[in-house]
């Protein structure tokens, strides 16, 4: 987005709120049928993850008008961008709706190019982050999954969860480094686990810690 404009998902609304982020105020609204959640912006796209449904939608940055969608699995929650400008997009499956799956999109084409499935029924794979160099994906699965962008996905284990609660995840966008959070039992107070090639340090944390910022 550009021009002291930027769009925030809502739960309730139907809807995304288009705000002028100079004078807090609210400009208008991209009416969506249902729930949104993350957003990425690929040159003048929007791409826009629509929760209790099969669908990412597609907004024009110009226009900021909802201009097509792309049918993926069921319930996608969080969207990345590789190397090679491709939009992933990982899908939960809902509440044991459907399998959980990966998707790989051309956001040129507007086309799905490869989708992998990524769990069973009853799991709930969320969090999707890319590493610095945009070659690996990672996700949560109860553990902590990695896959390579490039081929084959192979998902792995990068860090089992033990008898931890992996509630948040960030990757550092200058290093290597993955925080992901234990939130416990979202009464006491969470830990913070930086995984590391060195190693794993930690943290303790605030209650029902879910995220990371870096700053600049």
């Amino acid at each position: 987005m550009s021009n002291g404009q930027a769009l925030v998902s809502d739960l309730y609304a139907n809807a995304i709120q288009i705000v002028d982020i100079n004078n807090c105020t609210t400009l208008g609204q991209i009416q969506t049928g249902g729930w949104t959640e993350e957003m990425v912006q690929i040159g003048n796209r929007i791409f826009v993850a629509q929760m209790g449904t099969d669908k990412v939608l597609v907004i024009d940055a110009t226009t900021l008008t909802l201009t097509d969608s792309i049918q993926v699995g069921r319930e996608p929650n969080s969207l990345e961008v590789d190397q090679n400008g491709k939009l992933w997009v990982l899908c939960s499956g809902g509440l044991s709706e459907a399998l959980p799956t990966l998707h790989r999109i051309d956001a040129q084409a507007l086309l799905v190019e490869h989708s992998d499935t990524i769990g069973v029924l009853a799991d709930s794979p969320t969090k999707l982050g890319i590493n610095a160099a945009g070659d690996h994906l990672y996700w949560l699965n109860g553990d902590v999954y990695t896959g390579n962008v490039a081929g084959a996905l192979m998902p792995s284990i990068t860090f089992a969860k033990g008898n931890r609660n992996f509630y948040g995840l960030a990757l550092h966008p200058n290093s290597d480094d993955i925080y992901v959070t234990d939130a416990k039992d979202f009464q006491r107070k969470g830990q913070l686990y930086r995984i590391r090639t060195t190693g794993v340090d930690s943290f303790e944390v605030g209650i029902n810690a879910g995220g990371v910022y870096f700053l600049p």
